[in-house]
């Protein structure tokens, strides 16, 4: 509506999405895409996180989410020639990415399906708790009180923000199309 409010989809915070190579069957979609495609997909996005963070973020040692759509999640089963499947080789190569199914990611930019990659929390020497997002629930709705005047009531409300804030937007990246 007319009100601003943001969250996990929607941060204004958040980088860009940027859309995926095509496969050699001309498309982006991972259900077209060979296993080595998909994992060029996701080694791109990690090498895009640890440049954009500056190499505060080791991907070998970091605890990261992959989160992709619940429509291409299942997709990381892809096998090669071998018989290895995407998600053996984020295993074998990213033990520290964790792979998590997140309906909302379904046709979330403009009706394409979308993953993120980011750092559950970064060392960056903050005083805070190196959390990339956080679920905060505040006063949402907090009545501040009443003043009484000859002809009615002057009512005072107060809010605050409440939901899911990016705090490290330089440990996201953000792909689409897949």
């Amino acid at each position: 509506g007319a009100n601003r409010t943001y969250g996990y989809l929607n941060d204004p915070a958040l980088p860009a999405y940027v859309t995926v190579a095509n496969g050699v069957s001309g498309s982006p979609l991972w259900a077209n895409k060979t296993m080595t495609e998909i994992t060029r997909d996701i080694r791109t996005a990690v090498a895009a996180l640890r440049t954009q963070a500056q190499d505060t973020i080791d991907p070998e040692k970091t605890p990261m989410i992959l989160a992709c759509s619940t429509n291409t999640v299942d997709f990381l089963s892809t096998t090669s020639d071998f018989n290895v499947t995407a998600k053996d080789w984020l295993t074998k190569n990213y033990p520290m990415i964790r792979v998590v199914s997140a309906p909302q990611l379904n046709a979330a930019n403009g009706g394409a399906n979308v993953f993120y990659l980011y750092a559950e929390r970064v060392d960056d020497m903050s005083t805070d708790d190196g959390r990339v997002f956080l679920q905060v629930v505040p006063a949402t709705f907090m009545f501040l009180g009443v003043q009484q005047l000859p002809k009615g009531y002057i009512e005072d409300y107060s809010n605050a923000t409440a939901g899911t804030m990016c705090k490290r937007p330089f440990a996201v990246v953000r792909r689409s199309g897949v």
